[in-house]
């Protein structure tokens, strides 16, 4: 009877013959489910030759998309860096132009706020230093008796109604 002899990996087997970690290949087991063949002394767990293909698969494409990101990632060379620095440079320069500027704006501000309060001051000065000059006299009219005032009037009364 010809019983076929069908190779079974660990977990260690597997991770070497794909060049990966332990770690990675327990947690792709933990991860998709899979169960061992048969478990084997102090509780190792065996797989089968699919699962071994399955895995190497899985990494060596893993592997693939990891060198074709890379591969598009060229490295940077001494002109690269030589031109981003001066694209820096140009940038830093630009910025100091338009802060000079303000700068230029705000002394010119501070000049003319310094030049309103010396105008006030001196106003101020002058405003103090002038006389204060004498009131006019107002002369109001003497007031009479009361009873010669109220005279008046009665009379001033009848001069106004010439009808009675």
């Amino acid at each position: 009877m010809g019983q076929s002899k069908r190779k079974d990996c660990t977990i260690s087997d597997i991770a070497r013959i794909s060049d990966v970690t332990v770690a990675s290949v327990s947690k792709y087991v933990k991860r998709n489910g899979l169960k061992p063949v048969r478990l084997g002394k102090n509780n190792s767990k065996y797989f089968d030759s699919s699962v071994l293909d399955e895995i190497r698969s899985y990494y060596q494409r893993k592997s693939e998309k990891q060198q074709e990101a890379s591969s598009e990632h060229r490295p940077a060379t001494k002109d690269d860096v030589i031109d981003e620095l001066r694209a820096r440079v140009r940038d830093l320069q630009t910025t100091n132009e338009l802060l000079r500027n303000e700068l230029k704006v705000k002394n010119d501000q501070i000049a003319d706020a310094i030049r309103l309060a010396d105008q006030a001051q001196q106003l101020d000065l002058t405003t103090h230093n002038q006389k204060v000059l004498p009131e006019p006299e107002v002369k109001t009219p003497e007031v009479k008796d009361k009873s010669e005032h109220d005279d008046e009037k009665k009379t001033k009364k009848f001069k106004l109604w010439p009808f009675r």
